[in-house]
């Protein structure tokens, strides 16, 4: 019996054995599975922040201007100086205005307003139609061509005087003078800050989408009806 019993515990013994290894080896499958997975999708989450961020920037945005429709009964702001009431009187901080994916700095706006909305009644206009839309328009050839203390919001520091995050910036930072309260429709528009690919849009209704190059020629301006009058 005995000898039956060593026997029988050296096969389960070599049997445990067996099954560790097996198990071990599983183990290191899947993790190689998995690293695998993960340096697969690098290039795509590489692809993705400027995207990600720059729609946050337009949620915050859109956000602000909502306060302020809610302040003025429903209107949005002018054209010519909604930059800076968003952050004269909303908190709006400068990179908010930013798209990383652009070559727009602090101080000048990747975000362009659509002009046939501007100072109308959001009630009064489509749920779908374009709000904020991305621009690179504003540019010099010769360079950056103004200077920062020129923009309203700077020439009211005084009256901010808890934006630590304003005051940190120097008068004599250059700036494109026309990067700035920048307002238009479809003209304007640019996919350049993410490789062609698309652009983000905020629309009346409030919600921000990555609308892909292809779609854009969708985009509803507010000018649909006066162009069919033109055509009757």
């Amino acid at each position: 019996m005995n000898e039956i019993e060593d026997k029988s515990n050296k096969r389960m013994c070599k049997n445990n054995s067996g099954g560790r290894i097996y198990t071990i080896l599983g183990i290191i499958v899947i993790i190689v599975l998995l690293v695998s997975l993960i340096l697969m999708s690098l290039p795509a989450q590489r692809r993705k922040p400027d995207s990600f961020v720059c729609g946050h920037n337009m949620i915050i945005l859109g956000k602000a201007i909502y306060m302020y429709t809610s302040d003025y009964d429903g209107q949005y702001p002018n054209a010519d100086n909604w930059c800076d009431l968003l952050i004269m009187n909303y908190e709006v901080k400068l990179e908010y205005l930013v798209c990383r994916g652009s070559d727009a700095k602090i101080g000048e706006s990747s975000y362009a307003l659509n002009k046939n909305i501007a100072g109308k009644n959001s009630s009064e206009i489509p749920e779908d139609t374009v709000i904020l839309f991305e621009t690179n328009f504003g540019k010099n050839p010769i360079g950056r061509d103004g200077i920062l203390g020129d923009r309203d919001w700077y020439k009211s520091l005084s009256s901010l005087s808890d934006r630590s995050d304003l005051k940190k910036h120097k008068h004599s930072e250059k700036v494109y003078k026309l990067r700035w309260n920048r307002f238009g429709g479809s003209e304007l528009l640019t996919t350049d800050n993410h490789k062609g690919e698309g652009c983000n849009v905020l629309f009346n209704d409030l919600h921000v989408e990555f609308v892909k190059t292809e779609r854009l020629g969708e985009l509803k301006w507010g000018d649909e009806e006066k162009d069919s009058e033109s055509i009757e």
